[in-house]
This record gives C-alpha cells, sequence and structure tokens, in this order.
C-alpha cells in the first residue's frame, strides 16, 4: 500500500535518516518516539507538505515523492486538528472537498457524520466544541474526501487523560469498520499498545525497530529504546567470570548471573537492563524459584512512591555505595500484603530469563 525508501529529510533542528517503512493494506501502524525524534516531520513528508532531500515515497505501486498534498489523496489530521473557528462543523468537513475542487458527495458526507455521531452539531461554531468533538470533526473532514491512507498526528494530544482510554478503542473501532491504512504516530506508550497492529519506534530522525509493541517491549535492542520505553534500572557492566552454564556480570555496586550464551566474550563490556516489574519481593521461608535463585539480593526499602494501581520502592543493596540500586514496581496490594514501608530491610530477586543484554 505505502513503501519508503531511504528517505532522508533535513530542516533546522529536525532530521530524518534512510527511513525505509512499509504499510500494508487496511493495517493500523503507529510511530512511537518522545517528543523532538522527528515523529511529525515524516508524515509531513508523508503527505507532502515538506519535500525529502533524497528517497522515495511510493503509494500502490506509483512513485508519489514529488507531488503536492492534493494528488496524494492521503486524509490527514493534524495535532492541533486545524479546526476553523469562523465555520461550523459542517462548513469545516465540506472544507477538505472544497480545498480540492472535490463534489461533496452528501450520501458520503452523511455516512461518516453518522459513524462519527456528529448531526446534533453540525451547525455548531467549533469553539464550542469539547476536544473529543474536535476531534471527531477533524477525523470527519480527513475521511470525506475518500483516502487511500489516514495520517493521524497525535490525535489524543490535546485530550483529557481521563478520557482518552475510551476514544483509543471508540477511533480503532470506527477506522477498522472503514478498512482504511492508517499512520499514527504518538509519544504514548499505552495509546501505541492499545491502537497499533504493528509498531515502529522512532529515536533522533531514524526508526530503530518495528514490531508488535508486545515483542519490542520485552526484548529492545538498545538501551536507547529501552530508556524511551520506561526501563529504569539500565547498567554498564563487565562479564568477570564466565563457564559453559552462567556467566557473571559487575557493575559498579553489585553483579548478576546470566544463562551462557546470552552474550560472547570474557571481559567484555555490557550493558543489562531488567524491568521494574520483573524483580520480585521473596518472602522469608516460601521456597524461592530457580528462576530467581542467582540473583538474589538483601537490601533496604529507601523510598517509596504510590501510583493509583501500583507501588514503586527504591530499593538498595545491602553495602552498596549508591544511593538506590533498583526500582521495583508492583501491583499497590502487594505492598500491604507483605508489610512494607520506608525502610524495611528486605530479599528481592531479578527474574533472571527477563535480564536483557546488550
Amino acid at each position: 500500500m505505502l513503501e519508503i525508501r531511504k528517505l532522508n529529510f533535513k530542516k533546522e533542528d529536525f532530521i530524518l535518516k534512510n527511513i525505509d517503512l512499509y504499510l500494508k493494506k487496511n493495517e493500523y501502524f503507529v510511530l512511537l518516539g518522545p517528543t523532538g525524534s522527528s515523529k511529525t516531520t515524516l508524515m509531513k513528508c508523508i503527505a507532502g507538505i515538506y519535500r525529502p532531500s533524497s528517497g522515495k515515497i511510493i503509494k500502490m505501486n506509483r512513485d508519489i515523492t514529488g507531488l503536492p498534498p492534493e494528488d496524494r489523496n492521503m486524509g490527514y489530521l493534524p495535532q492541533n486538528y486545524a479546526l476553523f473557528p469562523h465555520l461550523n462543523v459542517e462548513e469545516n468537513i465540506n472544507y477538505g472537498l472544497k480545498i480540492r475542487r472535490a463534489h461533496i458527495n452528501n450520501r458520503i458526507k452523511e455516512q461518516y457524520i453518522r459513524l462519527l455521531n456528529l448531526e446534533s452539531l453540525l451547525k455548531r461554531k467549533t469553539t464550542y466544541l469539547s476536544g473529543g468533538e474536535q476531534q471527531r470533526v477533524a477525523l470527519a473532514r480527513a475521511l470525506v474526501i475518500n483516502p487511500d491512507i489516514l495520517l493521524l498526528d497525535e490525535p489524543f494530544s490535546s485530550i483529557d487523560e481521563g478520557f482518552k482510554r475510551n476514544l483509543w478503542l471508540e477511533m480503532k473501532s470506527i477506522l477498522k469498520q472503514l478498512k482504511i491504512p492508517v499512520i499514527h504516530i504518538t509519544h504514548n506508550l499505552n495509546e501505541a499498545s492499545v491502537m497499533g497492529e504493528r509498531v515502529g519506534i522512532m529515536l533522533d530522525g531514524e526508526i530503530r525497530r518495528t514490531g508488535n509493541m508486545d515483542s519490542i517491549l520485552r526484548a529492545p535492542e538498545s538501551p536507547g529504546i529501552a530508556r524511551f520505553l520506561g526501563y529504569k534500572n539500565i547498567f554498564q557492566g563487565e562479564i568477570v567470570r564466565k563457564n559453559k552454564d552462567m556467566i557473571e556480570i559487575r557493575a559498579e555496586n553489585f553483579s548478576i548471573h546470566q544463562r551462557a550464551g546470552r552474550t560472547a566474550v570474557r571481559d567484555k563490556q555490557v550493558q543489562f537492563c531488567i524491568r521494574e516489574e520483573d524483580i520480585k519481593i521473596i518472602k522469608e521461608n516460601y521456597p524461592i524459584r530457580k528462576e530467581l535463585k542467582n540473583n538474589l539480593f538483601t537490601g533496604k526499602i529507601i523510598d517509596v512512591i504510590f501510583f493509583t494501581n501500583f507501588t514503586t520502592i527504591l530499593f538498595k543493596i545491602k553495602r552498596s555505595k549508591a544511593v538506590f540500586d533498583l526500582q521495583v514496581t508492583f501491583p499497590s496490594y502487594i505492598y500491604k500484603r507483605h508489610g512494607l514501608y520506608k525502610g524495611k530491610t528486605i530479599r528481592i530477586a531479578l527474574w533472571e530469563p527477563k535480564i536483557i543484554l546488550f
């Protein structure tokens, strides 16, 4: 459906470096990356707003790299929705067709108005709409041209946090009904997980990895990806001992053990990480599973951070010189079940199969 080949672009601080990307028929693809990673720059190149310095954009086996936006037949929903305050809802929806000098097909327009539940809002000025209503109007304007591809630039960025989750599911359901391929950009990990059938990670103007969100979360391929995905426990280490079964990696204040075969040479400098959720609290007088036995630590809870549904503790390993060594996160009920408190000495263990080496 869409293929991007070796795309390069530079404008001030926004750079794209050798972008290779494809979008399959009817696929919902999410491009995920931090602010400033050039996600919007890439989308504007696809839409025809920016002209790349090199590379190609192929849509349906046709090179569209040099075509203006109005000749690409792509629906574009910008981050701020770009609605006209002096026009009412219906006039805003019609604008997408007028700018292309296209005939207004009332049957198609009414289909999208019903689908997006806009019937009662058609004569209302957009300044009197909620964020969710404005989003639906902008989406209707993008859809009414019957686009081959829909481009969504941070479509939920102006929506209150409490309403986002329902809107994710609502929009995904609508777009799957329409069977329109979508490229959706966001910096929100949860949004990408819910919306994307396939996800790309973009850092510093490069697409570093694509795949399903679960596989990317379970096995980030670099420390940079791990940091963006929210890994807090990332360490520099050195392989100091190795036999046929096990290697030992020494970090600044502690050592870990990992099955052999995950990395190569003795004395090799490596980095390793583990998710906060993959560190377990060990109860006294309970058997310890084999996946936890090789990386067992005694230490003290330095601080506790309470969130809505989960709790994070900052854990300092006994005799460590660090302020704290590991962040450990678990469902909130675990805190009371284990009788935890700031200053308590406990044992924790790293789930060995989830230790990731770079």
